[in-house]
C-alpha cells in the first residue's frame, strides 16, 4: 500500500506529534533518579549509590529480576503524599512533551503498603495529580491498581479489601512483578471478585513468561488486555485467537531490548504482530530504568525497523485509543485528532468504518451479567460494585477536554453498544477493519518487596 507524504515532513517529525494514549506505564517506574535522590533528601532515606551517575551505571539488567530488584529500592523513597504527586506530575510533563493525551497508569500499593506506607497516602497523592494534569496540561489519565505476583493470593484479596473505599478512584486491576513461577491463575479467585466489583481487568503475560500464560490470563482471569504478550507469536494458535477476540497487547519496545527479552530492536517482533492482525501498541512500561518515554519508543522501533511506515504509525496511534478504558466520546476526539495530522502531512487511503462484534469473553460477561457485579449469592461483592459503577457513569459523562475535533476523515461507527474505531489494517493488500474499544487486562510485573528466590 502506498503511503506518501508531503516533502516539507519526515517519519521522525511525525511519530512524535501523533496524538498517543499509554496504556502501559508503571508510575513508580517513572522515578528518575535525580528526582530519587532529592526525595531521598527530603524524606532521610539513605541510598546505597552514591550519586545519580552511579545510579544511572547500575541500569545494566540481566533480566526482569534483576531490574526489579533495583525497581523496590527506589521505591523506598516514596513515603508521603507530596512523594506521589510529584513522581506522577514528573511523568505528566513528559507525557504532554510526548503527546500523549490519555494515560492508564499502573500503580503497585503492595510495593508501598508493606514498608508502612499507608494506601490513602499512595492514591492520594496519585489522584491529586490526575486531577492536576487534567486541568493544567489537559493529560486525561485514569489508575490501574496491580497486584504482586510473586507474593501470594492472600496478600492480593488483603490489598483489594484495602481498595474497597476507594473503588471509584481507578478503573481497573492488573498483575505485575517477577512472571515466572507465579502463572495467572493464582490469582483467579482475585480477578473473580475484581470483575464482580465492576472493574476493568488487564495482567502481564508473555513477556518473560511463555504463551501459555497469555492463555491462562485471558482464560483463568478474563482479561481485557495483555501487556507484554510478545511471546505469543511462538504459538500460531494463539495468535489466530488474539486476533480473531481484537485483544488488545500492550507493548513496549525498549524495555524488551533492556531486559533482554529480545537482544536488540531489529530483532522485535512487532511489525510481525501487526501483520498477524493483532491489536498492538506501543508504550514504555518503565521509561526511567528503561531509556525513554513514549516518543523514544515510538522513534527508536520505527528506526530500527525499516518495514514499519506511516501507515503503521496510523494504525499504532488509533490502536493505542481503540484499546483504552476512556470514554468513547474522548476516543472519538482524540482519533479524529490522529486523521487531521495525517491529513496535513501524509496521504493515506481513505478506508470506510468496519466494526467487528465484541470479544467472545465480553459476550459471556453481557450475558451472565458479571460484569455489572451481580453475584450468584449476591450479597457484598454486589453492593460493593456500585461505587465503581457510578464512577465509570460520571466518566461517560465527563466532556472531552484534551484537543478539539478534527474536521476530516475519522467517524465513530454508529450504535451506542459498538465501541470500535476503523483503522488502516493489512500493509499491502488493503484490507480494512476496525479495532474494538473493549479490551483485555495484562499480567502485571512490579512486587512491593523483592521477590523471594
Amino acid at each position: 500500500m502506498n503511503t506518501q507524504r508531503h516533502p516539507s515532513h519526515d517519519l521522525s517529525d511525525l511519530l512524535q506529534r501523533i496524538p498517543k494514549a499509554e496504556l502501559h506505564v508503571h508510575i513508580e517506574g517513572t522515578l528518575e533518579p535525580e528526582l530519587m535522590f532529592g526525595l531521598a533528601q527530603r524524606n532521610g532515606v539513605y541510598l546505597r549509590y552514591p550519586s545519580v551517575d552511579s545510579l544511572r551505571a547500575a541500569y545494566a539488567f540481566e533480566n526482569l529480576q534483576s531490574f526489579l530488584k533495583l525497581y523496590y529500592q527506589g521505591a523506598g523513597v516514596l513515603l508521603r503524599e507530596e512523594d506521589f504527586f510529584d513522581m506522577a506530575m514528573a511523568y505528566f510533563r513528559r507525557a504532554k512533551a510526548d503527546h500523549v493525551v490519555h494515560a492508564e497508569i499502573f500503580f503497585d500499593p503492595q510495593t508501598h503498603t508493606g514498608r508502612g506506607v499507608d494506601f490513602a497516602t499512595v492514591l492520594g497523592g496519585l489522584i491529586r495529580a490526575c486531577e492536576k494534569a487534567r486541568k493544567e496540561l489537559g493529560v486525561s489519565a485514569a489508575l490501574i491498581l496491580c497486584f504482586l505476583r510473586h507474593l501470594s493470593e492472600e496478600a492480593a484479596f488483603e490489598t483489594l479489601e484495602q481498595a474497597v473505599p476507594h473503588l471509584g478512584q481507578f478503573i481497573g486491576v492488573g498483575l505485575d512483578s517477577s512472571e515466572l513461577g507465579h502463572p495467572p491463575e493464582k490469582f483467579a479467585r482475585v480477578f473473580d471478585r475484581c470483575r464482580k466489583l465492576g472493574l476493568h481487568l488487564v495482567a502481564h503475560a508473555g513477556e518473560e513468561g511463555p504463551p501459555a500464560y497469555i492463555r491462562s490470563a485471558l482464560d483463568a482471569l478474563k482479561v481485557e488486555r495483555i501487556d507484554h504478550g510478545v511471546r505469543c507469536q511462538e504459538d500460531p494458535a494463539l495468535v489466530t485467537r488474539l486476533a480473531r477476540e481484537k485483544v488488545p497487547l500492550t507493548v513496549c519496545p525498549l524495555s524488551n531490548v533492556k531486559l533482554r527479552v529480545f537482544r536488540s530492536l531489529a530483532e522485535h517482533p512487532l511489525p510481525a504482530l501487526l501483520d498477524a492482525g493483532l491489536l498492538a501498541t506501543i508504550h514504555s512500561d518503565d521509561p526511567a530504568y528503561f531509556g525513554g518515554y513514549m516518543n523514544r519508543n515510538w522513534t527508536e522501533t520505527f528506526a530500527a525497523l525499516p518495514g514499519l511506515t506511516a501507515h503503521h504509525a496510523h494504525r499504532l496511534a488509533m490502536n493505542s485509543f481503540a484499546a483504552s478504558f476512556a470514554p468513547q466520546a474522548d476516543k472519538d476526539r482524540w482519533c479524529a485528532a490522529v486523521e487531521e495530522i495525517f491529513a496535513a502531512t501524509w496521504r493515506l487511503p481513505s478506508v470506510a468504518p468496519a466494526s467487528f462484534p465484541a470479544p467472545k469473553y465480553q459476550q459471556q460477561h453481557r450475558r451472565h451479567g458479571t460484569r455489572s457485579g451481580k453475584t450468584k449469592g449476591g450479597g457484598r461483592a454486589e453492593s460493593l460494585a456500585e461505587p465503581a459503577k457510578q464512577h465509570r457513569r460520571r466518566q461517560q459523562e465527563q466532556p472531552g477536554h484534551q484537543i478539539e475535533p478534527a474536521v476530516g476523515r475519522t467517524q465513530a461507527v454508529g450504535g451506542d453498544h459498538v465501541r470500535h474505531h476503523r483503522l488502516l489494517h493489512a500493509l499491502g493488500g488493503g484490507e480494512e477493519q476496525a479495532i474494538h474499544g473493549e479490551q483485555r487486562p495484562q499480567p502485571s510485573r512490579r512486587p512491593a518487596v523483592p521477590a523471594q528466590g
